[in-house]
């Protein structure tokens, strides 16, 4: 319903306004378990959810909603992972996760 939404407002030439990942507690990246050392890059596709008050909770997608970026993602050690707002949504939010032997 709420893609029907988007939809309808951008036939009418109105767009929602766009939101910000990185303000507030809106956006929720779900917790990464620690990954295994492989000597390569560990590049994973997180799981993302925009919490919005008084709206259902709504699933984001890789590629359609956000981007990602890794930091000190190949080495034992903590990694980071930033998600960068696309389409409707603006601004960054990064998390991080450790790799261990």
């Amino acid at each position: 319903m709420e893609r029907y939404k988007d939809i309808l407002a951008q036939e009418a030439g109105r767009r929602h306004p766009i939101k910000d990942l990185g303000a507030g507690d809106h956006t929720v990246i779900e917790p990464i378990a620690t990954q295994q050392y492989t000597g390569r890059p560990i590049t994973l596709v997180p799981a993302v959810h925009y919490r919005e008050e008084g709206k259902e909770t709504k699933r984001l997608y890789m590629g359609e909603d956000f981007s990602v970026t890794y930091k000190n993602n190949t080495n034992v050690g903590m990694a980071e992972l930033t998600i960068h707002g696309k389409g409707d949504y603006k601004g960054q939010k990064t998390i991080a996760f450790n790799i261990a032997r």
